[in-house]
This record gives structure tokens, sequence and C-alpha cells, in this order.
């Protein structure tokens, strides 16, 4: 318990700092090394680690899971979310569905679950497998809402392969995978060594935080139609979509793997979108404004969550 104290203290220390320094250029710089940190060193470290040493079974219900949850809610989106936002533009649109349906799965969830259960894994391989999935699908839903549309023959499949082979975590994926024999016959001092290296990794993420309060500062509060629409599938839809899914599989994987799966149902959109509506020209004020607006509540549901048995 006093572990998790001090992490809870370390982890709104941080948070505050980027808060405060969230909207300055230099605050801006600390938040893309940060942001570097998690994606090329911290979360692959996690992701080796943890699939090396997690039972394979687990890990591929996990991954089943992920993905019937990933598909659902981003599916339900695609369809639901331009028929309740008609009236709207297509750069808005477009924003909205990949807000709603593409959450933050690796900067926020890593560290709640390292602070709340000591374990940050189950997130840092959630995101890895929705990270995959969102890398084949925001170039088509990009295409489709952009503000200026091109006819690119094949670059939807080049930027899906580019993006895939890219991602630090994909690579620590299959890293871990292949590193599963090593573990059961390397001496036993490699093990602690890796062990000692995937715990520092982990107590690293919580400096993501800053990310966290610096997006806030950034993005502001604001609610209207499309942001409420966002809210409602980020604190409602996808919750629901997670419990039937887990409910209808019935997964053998353990506490720990379900309370992440659950944790990272009610997270708010990914920061990620914000980047890609500024590249592609979608709205990404949509998308700030309600990260700002979620962020609060999915934290508190997490608390919630960890508090109830």
């Amino acid at each position: 318990m006093l572990e998790q104290v001090v992490r809870l203290f370390a982890a709104l220390f941080v948070f505050f700092l980027g808060f405060i320094l969230g909207s300055t250029r230099e605050g801006r710089r600390v938040s893309n090394i940060i942001a570097k940190l998690l994606l090329y060193l911290f979360i692959p470290a996690i992701i080796i680690y943890k699939v090396a040493s997690t039972q394979l079974g687990i890990i591929v219900q996990y991954a089943v899971l992920v993905t019937a949850v990933f598909w659902l809610t981003l599916g339900s989106a695609a369809i639901l979310v331009p028929r309740i936002l008609r009236e709207y533009s297509e750069k808005t649109i477009g924003a909205a569905i990949l807000a709603a349906g593409i959450h933050n799965s690796g900067f926020l969830p890593i560290p709640l679950m390292l602070m709340l259960y000591g374990d940050a894994g189950p997130a840092a391989l959630y995101s890895t497998i929705a990270s995959i999935h969102a890398s084949i699908i925001v170039p088509i839903i990009v295409g489709l809402y952009r503000a200026e549309k091109r006819n690119e023959e094949g670059s939807v499949a080049r930027i899906v392969l580019r993006s895939i082979i890219a991602y630090p975590p994909f690579i620590a994926l299959l890293a871990g995978l292949a590193s599963r024999g090593f573990m059961t016959t390397c001496p036993d001092q490699v093990v602690s060594t890796l062990s000692s290296l995937y715990t520092i990794s982990a107590e690293a993420t919580l400096i993501s935080f800053y990310l966290v309060g610096a997006a806030l500062r950034q993005s502001g509060l604001g609610l209207d139609k499309p942001v409420l629409v966002i809210t409602l599938w980020r604190l409602i839809v996808e919750p629901i979509i997670t419990l039937i899914v887990i409910l209808s599989v019935n997964p053998a994987i353990g506490e720990l793997w379900i309370r992440g799966l659950i944790i990272e149902s009610f997270m708010p959109p990914a920061t990620m979108n914000i980047v890609v509506a500024v590249i592609y020209g979608l709205d990404y004020k949509v998308v700030a404004k309600s990260i700002g607006i979620s962020t609060p509540f999915s934290i508190a549901l997490a608390l919630l969550q960890f508090f109830i048995n």
C-alpha cells in the first residue's frame, strides 16, 4: 500500500508539472522527449519481458479480446457517429470517429496499472495490439474524411505497412515472442537482471502523467455535440462492449488482465489523434476538447474500479 501511495504522489507531482509547463515552448520540448523515451525505450522493455515471461495462452487470449473490443468500438463509431453528427463537416466527423474509437491505450493506462496494481504489463501489451490495429484503420478514416482527398493508388497499404514496421512496441512484441525459449534456459542472474530492467522501465512510465497534464493544459475544456458524442463512446459505449466481450468469451487469463481490459475501456481519446487531425486537416480542436473533458472522468473511473471488488 505504501508503494501505491508513493506512486500516487509522484504521478500527481508530474501531472501538475505538465499542466503548469505544458503550454510553454520548453514544456512542449519536454513532452516530446518524454514521449520518445516511453515509445522507444520504456514501453518496449516492458513488452519484451512481459511477452517473454507470460504464458502464451494468456497472450493469445488477451490479443483476441483486445482485437474484438477495438474493432467493435471503432466499427460502431464509424457507423453511428456520421449519422449522429450529420449536420457537421466531414473533417469534424472524421476526427470524432478517430477520437471515439481509438483511445489512449499506453501513456495513461500503463502508469495507472502500475500505480494501482504494481504491474504495467497488461496495459503495455494492450497498447501494442491496439496500435497495430490503429495503424491499419487510421489511414482509411483519414482517406475518407480529410480536407483534401487525393487518389493515391496503393498509398494506404504502404502507409499501413510502414506504420507497423516502424512502430517500436511492435518490434518489441516480436522480440518478446522470439525470447520465450531463451527465458527458460538462461542463467538465473540474467533473468534477475532482465526483471530489474522491467521494474525500472515500469516505474519510469509514471512520467507519462506529464503528458496528460500538458494535454489538458493545451486542450482546455469545452462541451458541444461532437465532444459529447466522443465522451459518450469513451465512458459508456466501449466499457459496455468490453464487458459484453469478456462475459461472452469468459477468458481464463486472471483478474489482473481482466482489470487491465476494463481500465483501458474508459480511457480518453489518444493524443495521437490530435497529431493525425492536424497533419491531415481534420478538426483537431474537437479531439483536444474531448481529451480535456474525458480524462478526469477516466482517471476517476480507474480509481473507482480499483476500490470496487
